[in-house]
Parts: structure tokens; C-alpha cells; sequence
């Protein structure tokens, strides 16, 4: 998934000082066949990189949303960007009947063992779910599959810095839909999906990418995510 990698990245489009920004992040919209300089708070900053996906599911209304943390992020950082997700979710639930996926483990750089499976690892590993179901609706991607159908991503959004850079004077919160500004590691197979890293599912597929370039904080995803209502009339269009 296409991301800027390591500090430089994060620092790319900055233009001026400014608190350094918060940790790279990959948030996915998912799909069912049922269905800135600134860093304060929850934001996502230029450089981050999202993916994100709705989907309506068995049960009637409900949407998904999925995210991915950039791979070089450690353990503690993607704990950190659990919450700043969570927050987003509250948002959505404000609106409508949301579901948190959370994101396999695996692959993390200072998992050393080679001896030690290290993919497709669920949250339950490392944590209570039902604790966490406490603050938010919250599954496992395994779940997600048997709940939706199928594991299809609906919609990817690719989280961007302006290519024009953040320069200093007033702050404001903006997204919107840009050109896409490094080589996407998403590539369209023969049925034209969409094929990349999605946790070590290989028989995962994307629908469709776009990229999104965001200056603000978590919530400003949220009326990007309720406008996406294409997942729920998937059924109608993939028999």
C-alpha cells in the first residue's frame, strides 16, 4: 500500500516549523458481498496514507471500516492509531451502524524470530476484545469475511499530503480527491480487481482506489466515509 516511508516522508510537504506529525496511517474501507505539519490530537497529517471501505452486511445497515498502519511503525504506534481510529469510529456511530475491523498482525519490524509465525495474527493474541468492545463495536478481519460474504474491499482511499505542501498562516481541516502522488502498490489482476498487501490475505481484492489528500484531524474522514453508500447495493450488483 502506497505510503510515504520513515521521518522523511513524514516531513515531505511541510513547508516552515511545526509539532512533528502523527504516525503514518492506513485506514480501509471494506467491502461486503452482503453488503500537516500540525500533529495535535487525533490528526492525520500530510504523509499519511489511509485506505477505507463500507460495506453493508447480514446484519442490515451495519458498515465496516478497516485501516492498516504504514508496515516500517512499531507495536506501541500502532496501538496509539487504534484510538485515533476508535475516535473516527464514535464519529460514524453518530450517523449510522458502524463496525471497527481490526487489522491482523504481522510483519513488524523488530519481530525478529524467524522460527515464529508472524502474519494473519489477530488482535485476540495481544488483547481482551471484549475490553474493547467496551468503547467501540470492534471484530477481527476472520469475522469480517464470514459476517460480509466475502473478503472484498469496497473502496480504498489512499491518505496523501497536498502536493503543494502545508505553508504557515491559518490552519484549516480540508480533504479532498487528488491525483494519486506515489505509485500505488496496488495492481488490477485479469477480473480487474484490485491485488496488494492485505495482511497476508491473499485472497483479498480491492474494488476500487482513490486517493485522498487530508489536512486535519480524524473526523474529517467522516463525511467522505457516510457519502461512500456504493457497498450497499453490492448484492444487487455482484449476484
Amino acid at each position: 500500500m502506497a505510503a510515504a516511508g520513515g521521518e522523511g516522508g513524514r516531513r515531505r510537504g511541510r513547508a516552515g516549523p511545526g509539532p512533528p506529525p502523527p504516525p503514518l496511517l492506513l485506514l480501509l474501507l471494506g467491502m461486503a458481498l452482503c453488503p500537516p505539519a500540525s500533529a495535535l490530537g487525533d490528526e492525520f497529517s500530510p504523509g499519511q496514507w489511509a485506505a477505507a471501505g463500507a460495506a453493508g452486511s447480514a446484519a442490515k445497515g451495519r458498515r465496516y471500516l478497516l485501516y492498516d498502519v504504514n508496515p516500517p511503525e512499531g507495536f506501541n504506534l500502532r496501538r496509539d492509531v487504534y484510538i485515533r481510529v476508535a475516535s473516527l469510529l464514535k464519529t460514524l456511530l453518530k450517523t449510522e451502524d458502524w463496525v471497527l475491523v481490526l487489522p491482523p498482525w504481522g510483519r513488524l519490524y523488530h519481530w525478529q524470530s524467524p522460527d515464529i509465525h508472524q502474519v494473519r495474527i489477530p488482535w485476540s493474541e495481544f488483547f481482551d476484545l471484549p475490553s474493547l468492545n467496551k468503547n467501540i463495536p470492534a471484530i477481527e478481519y476472520e469475522q469480517f469475511i464470514a459476517e460480509s460474504g466475502g473478503p472484498f474491499i469496497e473502496q480504498v482511499y489512499v491518505l496523501q499530503s497536498y502536493a503543494e505542501g502545508w505553508k504557515e498562516g491559518t490552519w484549516e481541516e480540508k480533504i479532498d480527491e487528488r491525483p494519486c502522488i506515489d505509485q500505488l502498490l496496488y495492481s488490477k489482476d485479469k477480473h480487474e480487481y484490485y491485488r496488494g498487501w492485505f495482511w497476508g490475505y491473499e485472497e483479498t481484492r480491492g474494488l476500487k482506489v482513490s486517493c485522498l489528500s487530508v489536512q486535519g484531524s480524524a473526523s474529517v474522514m467522516a463525511p467522505v466515509l457516510l457519502k461512500n453508500t456504493s457497498a450497499r447495493d453490492f448484492r444487487e450488483r455482484h449476484p
